[in-house]
């Protein structure tokens, strides 16, 4: 048997990351890359409220955050995401 996967339209996530400085340092960048090939680079913000990134809607069955830069200012080595949402609805 086959598993189909389905196709969902997203056209915006958004990012949650580790803020507890001085201990966490931060993600100052990011790509996301969709199951369609297509990659939408993202600027983060040094904080731990909620970032939104809305882009053009895209067919997808999954997407994946890569690439990413964290922050240089501070010495910690220690970035991290807490959470990602992704909005959309499901392809007819």
């Amino acid at each position: 048997m086959l598993y189909k996967r389905a196709l969902y339209k997203a056209d915006r996530i958004i990012l949650y990351t580790r803020a507890d400085y001085p201990h966490d340092n931060w993600w100052k960048q990011a790509t996301v890359v969709f199951s369609d090939g297509s990659e939408v680079g993202l600027e983060l913000k040094k904080t731990g409220e909620a970032q939104e990134y809305v882009f053009e809607e895209r067919e997808i069955q999954w997407l994946q955050l890569e690439r990413l830069i964290k922050g240089e200012e501070d010495g910690s080595p220690f970035p991290a995401l807490v959470q990602i949402e992704v909005y959309g609805r499901e392809s007819e």
